[in-house]
């Protein structure tokens, strides 16, 4: 599995990504929030869901703060194989080495 299809798999179904890799590292992160929006406010780190934050550089009182849900997230792996964990609300469909993984929402 590719992170192009992952991304084209959370884009058809209108989800919110975001994709990073950490310095110094080979890792790549993929997250895909498969909520209608994304929430968007002031978050407190400490009691809310995994999940990635993202704020403008001017936002003192963070209320423009936007949190993507970890519904999907995913990490690729040096030699390329994907370790996957998946929100327990979420239905994701991914093929592995192992065969097809399926629940109740496919992405894919």
């Amino acid at each position: 599995m590719s992170l192009q299809s992952f991304w084209s798999s959370a884009m058809a179904l209108e989800g919110s990504v975001a994709v990073w890799r950490c310095p110094r590292e080979d890792k790549i992160h993929f997250l895909a929030d498969l909520s209608e929006s994304p929430s968007k406010g002031r978050i407190d780190l400490q009691n809310t869901e995994p999940g990635f934050l993202v704020t403008p550089f001017m936002n003192p009182e963070g209320n423009e703060t936007i949190f993507l849900n970890a519904d999907v997230y995913g990490v690729r792996m040096s030699d390329g194989t994907w370790n996957m964990d998946h929100g327990e609300d979420v239905s994701f469909k991914y093929k592995t080495g192992h065969g097809n993984i399926r629940r109740k929402r496919s992405f894919y």
